[in-house]
């Protein structure tokens, strides 16, 4: 297990697992020590998958918020950005949950992926008390759980990278000196 810095807030279990408060005052002290460079770093964002409002409804498709699969391919709402956490798992990674099993993907470059993660976004129906959380789907979680972790992300760090208009004028340039080269030693 690597060591995880906890800029000395205590709550943290060995394995990263915090509750509600202690997230922020984790990441208070994170964007206070200007961590890696940057002082914005926040939780993901769980906005609703339709766009426009929360479904508060069960579902394993994705078709509703409390529910597995949200953003998953095939899923009701594939690639869906609003749930943050949702896209980096199953579109970032490309691991799956279907019917309560996490199936493991590619998980890249990251080391220690977690079952349960905390999001900033309130759980609208007890807000108070609840706030949205990813683990093996996306649910309400009561904010005194100590065993959920902290994925840290700042604006622009979540979603699709889209393919920079120059790389598309430069694609035939490059395409025609491969040409001329062939052309020269052919």
């Amino acid at each position: 297990m690597r060591h995880r810095k906890t800029f000395g807030i205590s709550g943290i279990s060995s394995d990263g697992g915090m509750n509600w408060a202690t997230t922020e005052a984790w990441l208070s002290a994170l964007n206070a020590a200007n961590y890696l460079g940057y002082s914005d770093w926040r939780l993901p964002h769980t906005l609703p998958v339709n766009g426009t409002a929360y479904n508060y409804n069960m579902s394993l498709d994705g078709s509703t918020d409390w529910a597995e699969n949200i953003s998953a391919p095939g899923s009701a709402y594939p690639g869906a950005t609003g749930s943050e956490m949702a896209y980096m798992f199953y579109n970032n990674l490309h691991s799956r949950m279907w019917v309560g099993y996490y199936v493991h993907g590619d998980d890249g470059p990251f080391e220690n992926i977690r079952w349960y993660y905390w999001s900033e976004t309130p759980y609208g129906l007890d807000p108070d008390n609840a706030m949205w959380g990813f683990g093996s789907g996306q649910s309400a979680v009561p904010k005194y759980r100590n065993d959920f972790h902290a994925w840290v992300v700042f604006d622009g760090d979540v979603g699709t990278v889209p393919i920079p208009g120059a790389v598309w004028l430069l694609s035939p340039g490059l395409i025609g000196l491969l040409g001329l080269k062939r052309k020269i030693l052919g």
